[in-house]
């Protein structure tokens, strides 16, 4: 008697998103518990979520070589932290504990997915025809096929529209398959990833005339927003902001971004932000003396042609940092606390003792993010604490302290 072979859900999962060769380690453990807590609460057969696993694989694609990573790998540790955070936040939903959780998982996974359309044309010109081919199928009908993508003046500074454009994928996707969710859990889900990255002040104006076109945006300028969020009123938004920007780690870089020869030439670059391109080749030729044979990599190339003067503050910040963790939390209190452990790098010269203000860069990051959620009146980055070095101190505090020397005096007064 023949039996009907039923593929595994996590196995073909995982197939079909490691199957991209930019996906660059599959963490087995962690993404699989991921993948079975999410199957587990799907309500709709696992099958026809496959169009959001790809989306999120179309995300590593194109994950960009020269941002702080945004791959698959991100979006599992951010809905790791939500997930974390879950525990002791189910109360601050409506739903049902099932629904909540497979909601906050795909938030955490999904996030990101606009990155992907955000890279148009970015990485080879050739290639742009063939990303809009594979961008398409998770656009609408009337995507713009002329789209230019960013011009490089543009392409740092307009990072916010990723929210946008991937609320514009997801919308797309959520109407073809309206089985996957409620229509009030899309319409959370959607709210959550347009707004995410509503937590910084910076007034940026996006003008597609002067900066460069997508194939799901109009051609209308966009103001950069700022959304304050009360964490019982959008306790989803609240944590995604949080899971976020906990992923900070060296973890979170990609191999190319964590070598050293690159760690020393955008701390050089920081140090002397108007040298001329041959003052650039020339340091950059001294540093592989320096750091010892260097094998050829197309990425590294493009993060020596292409990385500004302020990238070693989102580089080394992520580098220095070991491990981070979530220690205890307690909304009803409020209180938070972190922990953060510190990478002990082979020469002194990168040790975060001698670039603290650098290597804190991270860490008001997310002080700025908490800056933007309240609990039940009293704004989360006032009662977040952080276990780093000598002590636990109130995130406020470290984040105002200018030298590792400043620090120790701190860390001493306090006992």
């Amino acid at each position: 008697m023949f039996r009907t072979f039923v593929p595994h859900p996590i196995e073909s999962i995982l197939d079909i998103v490691c199957s991209e060769p930019r996906v660059r380690e599959c963490y087995i453990p962690l993404w699989g518990d991921i993948i079975n807590n999410i199957h587990k609460t799907n309500r709709a057969d696992w099958d026809e979520y496959i169009p959001l696993w790809r989306a999120l694989k179309l995300q590593s694609k194109y994950n960009s070589p020269i941002f702080t990573s945004h791959s698959l790998g991100h979006s599992m540790k951010t809905a790791y932290f939500m997930h974390m955070l879950l525990i002791k936040s189910l109360h601050l939903f409506e739903l049902k504990s099932e629904i909540v959780t497979n909601m906050v998982l795909w938030t955490g996974l999904l996030h990101d997915v606009g990155y992907a359309e955000y890279e148009l044309c970015q990485q080879t010109q050739s290639g742009c025809e063939e990303m809009k081919r594979r961008l398409t199928p998770f656009l609408d009908e009337d995507a713009n096929q002329a789209a230019t993508g960013l011009y490089d003046q543009s392409y740092h500074k307009q990072k916010f529209l990723h929210a946008q454009l991937g609320a514009n994928m997801l919308q797309y996707l959520f109407a073809r398959s309206p089985r996957l969710f409620l229509e009030q859990v899309q319409d959370q889900i959607l709210e959550a990833i347009r707004e995410h990255n509503a937590d910084n002040q910076k007034q940026t104006r996006y003008e597609p005339a002067k900066d460069g076109t997508f194939m799901s945006l109009s051609n209308v300028c966009i103001q950069r927003h700022y959304k304050r969020v009360n964490m019982e009123d959008n306790p989803l938004l609240a944590l995604l902001r949080i899971g976020d920007n906990l992923d900070m780690s060296r973890e979170r870089l990609t191999p190319d971004q964590r070598t050293l020869i690159l760690v020393y030439y955008q701390k050089w670059f920081y140090t002397h932000p108007h040298a001329d391109a041959y003052q650039r080749r020339t340091h950059w030729a001294r540093l592989h003396t320096k750091c010892g044979v260097v094998s050829e990599s197309q990425t590294l190339d493009i993060l020596f042609k292409k990385s500004q003067s302020s990238d070693f503050l989102f580089t080394y910040s992520s580098w220095i940092i070991e491990h981070i963790s979530i220690s205890e939390y307690d909304w009803n209190r409020p209180y938070f606390e972190i922990r953060v452990d510190f990478f002990k790098p082979v020469f002194d010269d990168l040790c975060i003792s001698q670039n603290w203000h650098a290597g804190i860069y991270q860490l008001r990051r997310l002080y700025d993010s908490l800056h933007s959620i309240s609990v039940y009146g009293t704004e989360l980055s006032s009662v977040t604490f952080v276990n780093i070095l000598l002590g636990t101190h109130p995130l406020r505090e470290i984040v105002k302290i200018e030298t590792y020397g400043d620090y120790i005096k701190y860390a001493a007064l306090r006992g």
